[in-house]
């Protein structure tokens, strides 16, 4: 009993566990993903306006690859801050496959002859693009007030 209450104590200290940080919360990531998949949309019909079908669809492949990544890495982060006391071994092993995963499918992805890298990395850096304008936009233009009374 008092292990328990030293674990939920030290995840209470950890301001980002204890007050269920933006990160973990599934209404943000849901918002990110679907901020990505509009964003790509368009790029891609861009992309495929001014260049090539397989420049496109080599934007459209890196794109969808990086919002599966960052689905899981969620997931990751979610079972981290919910466990009381995580296993480590589990955890540790989790990230290795992911990472395993995620190296072994780009190799892949950039054996194709038919991709382009350039479109492959273009796509694959689209998350992160939109992770930095969305937190620009709100630093920007949200009052901080409402920031705190949606946080409540």
């Amino acid at each position: 009993m008092r292990e328990n209450a030293q674990s939920q104590a030290r995840f209470d200290t950890i301001p980002a566990v204890g007050a269920r940080a933006n990160v973990t919360d599934r209404f943000t990531v849901r918002r990110i993903i679907i901020s990505t998949l509009w964003f790509s949309a368009v790029v891609t019909l861009a992309i495929w306006a001014y260049l090539d079908n397989w420049w496109a669809f080599s934007y459209a492949i890196g794109s969808v690859w990086m919002v599966i990544s960052f689905l899981a890495l969620a997931a990751l982060l979610r079972i981290i801050t919910t466990v009381m006391k995580p296993n480590m071994l589990f955890i540790f092993t989790l990230i290795c496959a992911k990472i395993a995963v995620v190296c072994i499918a780009l190799y892949w992805l950039f054996q194709i002859r038919e991709l382009r890298p350039l479109g492959l990395v273009a796509g694959i850096t689209t998350l992160l693009v939109v992770i930095l304008l969305k937190a620009i936009w709100q630093s920007l233009f949200e009052r901080p007030d409402s920031r705190e009374t949606r946080d409540e």
